[in-house]
């Protein structure tokens, strides 16, 4: 919610902060001085989003490599800004049958959005 109402990106360090702020003082009151006189750069705070987006991205590929199966599914909708949003999904069972399933990429559409279009995006 905070960051639809903001209108930040997560690499934002006082967005990072605040957030850690709120967190902390409803589940670690005690604790909460520790955020309070953490320093934060931006750089630092876009550099911990990267290494969290290599870490998921490395336990997709963990998931995905151990699936039997597999599907791929898109569904097309359009954004506040009337911008068409392609959404890519994919399903895999486990020999366990284990159920994965993951958003892979929102793509924005250019144009129309027939099937042609998406084939070729």
């Amino acid at each position: 919610m905070s960051i639809a109402k903001r209108g930040k990106p997560l690499s934002d360090a006082e967005f990072v902060k605040d957030s850690m702020n709120l967190f902390t003082s409803v589940v670690y009151p005690e604790r909460k001085s520790i955020v309070e006189n953490t320093s934060l750069s931006s750089q630092t705070v876009a550099k911990r989003v990267d290494d969290l987006a290599t870490n998921i991205q490395k336990t997709l590929i963990n998931k995905l490599g151990a699936c039997q199966f597999y599907s791929l599914a898109i569904d097309e909708s359009t954004d506040v800004c009337d911008t068409a949003q392609l959404a890519i999904f994919i399903r895999g069972v486990t020999k366990c049958f284990e159920v994965v399933e993951e958003l892979l990429d929102l793509c924005p559409m250019k144009g129309t959005t027939t099937g042609q279009d998406i084939s070729t995006k």
